[in-house]
């Protein structure tokens, strides 16, 4: 970015460009109402008071108080100069940055297509090189790839240093990673031999390189990919590989198939899933989960990762930032049989067979069975818990206390509180109520009469409703009938208030809902039960 020379076309920078689109390219935002919002990313918070105004085109926190333009925001959110922001919104724009000072003006609005250009040919150089050594080509005919895919997914070998050198001038390729300089000064490229993929923004236009290892070259335990270095045209944790190409896919499915490798990538499209993108060396991230979340806020992100350890805690990282954004639709894809990685089923021309389920379910099943002791498992459900706590769309809460109870197989009601032990009183308090109810005649008939069997959790719902329609003990009732240590002799008067106060809980529940439709009636007929209810019990608190 160029911050000597005074940009002279500001305005029409601000002009053409959205703040939605800018600040959505770094945060989730949600609609709401007319605005859009989000939790603030300039202080810790749970609820979303950052928001965003399409119309007057202007951020807002009610929260800490940051407040102002596009260009505000990215100099807070990038700790970026006035004109870097500038610059970098016009680059996010696609528009051209116009300078006051004419010299040189036109290199640099041409600079980022020159570039591109650069890498094409380059990549033309790459090809003829790999066609030229048939050992590294049979090589990759061998992994599954053909003639045609080379040329798709524009894969060659690095060209020698002349070659690199006749496309670019020294100190180009040097920003940009491609050449580095040692320490006597001499010259090299760190891609030496290496088989090299080219990355491609989302116009299509190369802005990157990684370089991958192979059997026939001695690598010295270099890493097994290489990538070209950070620069203004490239940034690897801002860009998904083949995206370019997915991206239609993607929008047809509202889903994508996101992997680490670029073979498993590659090797995905040629099985047909062609909605399949990669990390380009990076973790995933909120920048990549912002780019998808932009098709489509309802789309459905599945992880392919591999299948060893490794692979399993980055799909774990991978979910909890898309939980701790409160993005759920997301799945995990889980390979069958022996192969280590998707590549490896193109290679062997295997069928690929997978799993697929929640990432909720993976992420549950996962740290149950790394827990080595009970407190690994206490800290797994304070963390369900926090996630059931910061949310705030109430169907959304319900939704995922539902998925949650089922796949620990913890009653729902747990949920409904913040603590434990919160539960666990409740929970106790019910159970000395089905005693009473299961082994006094007088408690059932009340029970019978007044009980809203919807307040009692599912587990033991059915065994209750049985034995007040037959009089019969079955399952859990006949088991909490025969533990002696849930008789505290409660009397009639206390089992009434502990069914009125279960049915006040059950109708403050249905009393929610009923706001959220606008059912007036409901909301009025459910008042008033409460409220008759709480009268009864102050009623009978008097009498005693």
């Amino acid at each position: 970015m160029n911050t000597e020379r005074m940009i002279k076309n500001i305005t029409e920078i601000k002009a053409k460009s959205d703040i939605i689109d800018i600040i959505g390219s770094f945060l989730i935002l949600k609609k709401s109402g007319a605005n859009y919002s989000s939790p603030c990313p300039f202080h810790n918070e749970k609820s979303a008071s950052f928001i965003v105004s399409p119309a007057k085109q202007i951020f807002t926190c009610f929260g800490c108080g940051k407040s102002g333009d596009v260009f505000k925001f990215l100099q807070e959110y990038k700790q970026l100069s006035f004109q870097e922001s500038v610059e970098a919104v016009g680059e996010l724009s696609g528009v051209n940055i116009e300078y006051e000072t004419n010299k040189n003006t036109a290199h640099n609005k041409d600079k980022r297509q020159e570039l591109n250009a650069q890498y094409e040919s380059l990549f033309v150089k790459a090809t003829q090189e790999l066609l030229a050594n048939e050992k590294i080509l049979q090589y990759l005919y061998n992994r599954g790839l053909t003639q045609e895919d080379l040329n798709i997914f524009s894969i060659g070998l690095m060209p020698s240093l002349d070659s690199i050198r006749s496309i670019y001038n020294t100190q180009t390729a040097l920003q940009l990673g491609i050449l580095k300089k040692r320490t006597d000064g001499s010259i090299y490229t760190p891609f030496k031999n290496r088989i090299i993929f080219a990355i491609r923004n989302n116009a299509h236009k190369i802005v990157g390189l990684s370089g991958r290892t192979h059997p026939y070259e001695n690598f010295r335990n270099a890493p097994k990919y290489l990538n070209s270095g950070e620069s203004f045209l490239f940034k690897k944790s801002e860009n998904l590989y083949l995206f370019s190409l997915a991206k239609s896919a993607i929008k047809q499915n509202n889903s994508v198939i996101i992997v680490e490798g670029y073979m498993d990538c590659i090797a995905l499209h040629k099985m047909g899933f062609t909605n399949a993108v990669a990390t380009c060396g990076t973790a995933f991230n909120l920048a990549h989960l912002n780019a998808l979340y932009r098709i489509n806020q309802e789309i459905e992100l599945v992880f392919c990762f591999d299948s060893d350890d490794a692979g399993k805690k980055a799909t774990i990282r991978s979910l909890e930032l898309c939980f701790s954004h409160k993005f759920y639709n997301v799945k995990t894809m889980l390979l069958k049989g022996n192969h280590k990685d998707i590549g490896e089923i193109l290679e062997k021309k295997a069928q690929l067979e997978c799993n697929v389920i929640t990432g909720l379910k993976f992420y549950i099943g996962y740290h149950f069975k790394q827990a080595k002791d009970s407190k690994a498992k206490d800290d797994l459900l304070k963390y369900l818990v926090s996630l059931i706590d910061n949310e705030q769309n109430f169907y959304a809460k319900l939704e995922l206390i539902d998925n949650i109870s089922s796949l620990t197989h913890i009653p729902k009601e747990y949920f409904y509180t913040k603590k434990a032990q919160s539960y666990k009183s409740n929970h106790n308090r019910i159970l000395e109520l089905l005693y009473s109810i299961y082994n006094d005649k007088d408690c059932a008939y009340i029970a019978k009469k007044q009980l809203d069997l919807d307040s009692i959790d599912e587990h033991y719902k059915a065994d209750l409703e049985h034995f007040l329609n037959t009089e019969q003990l079955q399952g859990s009732a006949l088991n909490i009938a025969l533990n002696d240590k849930l008789n505290t002799n409660l009397n009639i008067s206390s089992v009434y208030n502990e069914i009125l106060n279960l049915n006040i809980t059950q109708a403050s529940k249905n009393l929610d809902i009923a706001k959220i439709k606008k059912d007036i009636p409901q909301i009025i007929a459910l008042s008033e039960y409460i409220t008759k209810c709480k009268e009864e019990i102050q009623c009978q608190d008097n009498m005693f």
